[in-house]
C-alpha cells in the first residue's frame, strides 16, 4: 500500500507541474493578444492574474512541503485508506500538514479571483444590458460571500487552531472537513453552472448567423468541463468514514479543476491570436498559389481573380464583442499585422464594422473612424 500511494504522490506532483505549466501559458497568450490587439488590460485580465501567481504559490509551497518530508503525502494517505488517522502520528510531518491547510485556504481564493475574471469579462462584453449587469453584479456578491464563509469555516476548523496540523481525528476540537470539502465542492459547482448559463441568453439575442452564434456558445460552453473537472473532485476526494479528504487526490482534482477553469477563462480572450494566424496563413497561401499558377502558365483570368481578392475579414478576429464600447471587428491591419478588436488606436484609419449587436433599434453601426 505504501509502495502504491509512493507512485501515486509522484504521479501527482508531475500531472500538477503539467496543469499549471499549460495555465500559465495561456495566460502569458492572454496579455500577449490583449497587448497585440490593442484592446488594453481590463480588470478581468488582472483577476485571473492573481489566480494563476496564487496557484503558483500553492505548487511552490506543496513543493516544499514535499521535498522537506518526502514521505508526508504517501503516509498520511495511507492512514487516512486505512482508516488509523486515530493513531497517526503527525509529529513528523507536521510542516507538510501545516502547508496543506495554508493551501486549503489559498485553494478558494483561487477559484474565486477566477470566477470573478469571467464574470468581469462577462459585464465587460454584454454590458448594454441592464438585466444583465444585475444579474452578474448579484452573481459576484453570491462568490465574494462564499469565499467569505469558506475561507472563515476553514481557519476556524479546529479550536484551536493547532489541531489543523496536530493529529488528525479531534473530534472533539475539529468539525468534520471530510464533509465540508465534500459540501463546498458541491456548493461550487452549482455557482460553476449559474456562471456557465449566464450569457446564453444574450449570445442567443445577438444578430449573427446560426453557425457564429453556435460557435460563440461552443466557447462559453466549455466551461462545462470546469463543471466536470469540480464533480470529480468532490467524488474522488471524499473518504467514506474519515474527517478528513483523501490528500493526494484532492490536490491532484484541485490543480486539475483550477488548470482547466483558467484555460475556459482565457479562450475567449486568446481566440484572435489564433484566427489572425488562420487569416495570415490564408494570405500566404494565396500569394504561392498565384506565382505557382504563374510560373507554370496556367494563370487564368479566374485564377487570378480568385488569388488577388482580399482574404475574407473573419469575424472571428474579435476577443468576443464589447457591445457597450461597440468594439467592431475592423477590416484593417495594423502595421504589425494584427487585427484590432477596437478602433481606438491612435494614428490609424480603420473601416469598422460591427461584427454583431444586441437585437436593439438603437444600436448603432460602424463607420470610417480616425484612431
Amino acid at each position: 500500500m505504501s509502495q502504491e500511494t509512493s507512485s501515486s504522490s509522484s504521479g501527482t506532483m508531475v500531472a500538477s507541474a503539467i496543469v499549471t505549466a499549460l495555465a500559465t501559458i495561456c495566460v502569458a497568450l492572454r496579455f500577449y493578444t490583449r497587448i497585440r490587439t490593442k484592446a488594453g488590460i481590463a480588470w478581468d485580465d488582472w483577476w485571473i492574474l492573481i489566480g494563476l501567481l496564487t496557484s503558483l504559490l500553492i505548487g511552490g509551497l506543496l513543493l516544499w512541503g514535499s521535498s522537506t518530508d518526502p514521505d508526508a503525502q504517501s503516509e498520511v494517505s495511507e492512514a487516512i485508506f486505512t482508516n488509523t488517522t486515530d493513531t497517526f502520528d503527525t509529529a513528523p510531518h507536521t510542516t507538510y500538514l501545516k502547508l496543506s491547510f495554508i493551501s486549503s485556504i489559498l485553494y478558494f481564493a483561487i477559484v474565486t479571483s477566477i470566477k470573478v475574471s469571467i464574470l468581469l469579462m462577462y459585464r465587460r462584453i454584454f454590458s448594454i444590458d441592464y438585466s444583465f449587469h444585475l444579474q452578474s453584479l448579484l452573481l459576484l456578491a453570491v462568490i465574494f460571500a462564499f469565499w467569505l464563509a469558506v475561507t472563515t469555516a476553514t481557519l476556524l476548523n479546529c479550536r484551536p487552531l493547532k489541531y489543523s496540523w496536530i493529529g488528525m481525528s479531534w473530534e472533539e476540537y475539529c468539525f468534520n472537513y471530510n464533509i465540508f470539502w465534500m459540501v463546498t465542492g458541491a456548493v461550487e459547482v452549482i455557482i460553476d453552472t449559474a456562471i456557465l448559463a449566464l450569457p446564453v441568453r444574450m449570445v442567443l439575442r445577438l444578430q449573427l448567423s446560426q453557425k457564429r452564434k453556435i460557435s460563440i456558445m461552443l466557447i462559453f460552453l466549455l466551461g462545462g468541463f470546469v463543471i466536470i473537472t469540480g464533480i470529480i473532485r468532490v467524488i474522488y476526494s471524499y473518504v467514506p468514514g474519515s474527517r478528513v479528504p483523501e490528500y493526494i487526490k484532492a490536490e491532484l482534482w484541485s490543480t486539475i479543476h483550477i488548470g482547466m477553469a483558467i484555460f475556459c477563462a482565457c479562450l475567449p480572450t486568446i481566440r484572435p491570436l489564433f484566427t489572425g494566424m488562420t487569416s495570415r496563413l490564408a494570405k500566404a497561401s494565396s500569394s504561392l498559389r498565384q506565382r505557382y499558377c504563374s510560373a507554370s502558365g496556367r494563370y487564368s483570368k479566374d485564377t487570378a481573380a480568385s488569388s488577388n481578392s482580399p482574404v475574407p475579414r473573419s469575424e472571428d478576429a474579435i476577443e468576443i464583442l464589447s457591445l457597450s464600447q461597440q468594439e467592431c471587428h475592423c477590416g484593417a491591419y495594423d502595421l504589425g499585422g494584427a487585427s484590432a478588436d477596437t478602433f481606438s488606436s491612435p494614428g490609424h484609419y480603420r473601416e469598422c464594422y460591427c461584427a454583431a449587436s444586441l437585437k436593439d433599434p438603437r444600436a448603432k453601426t460602424g463607420s470610417l473612424e480616425a484612431g
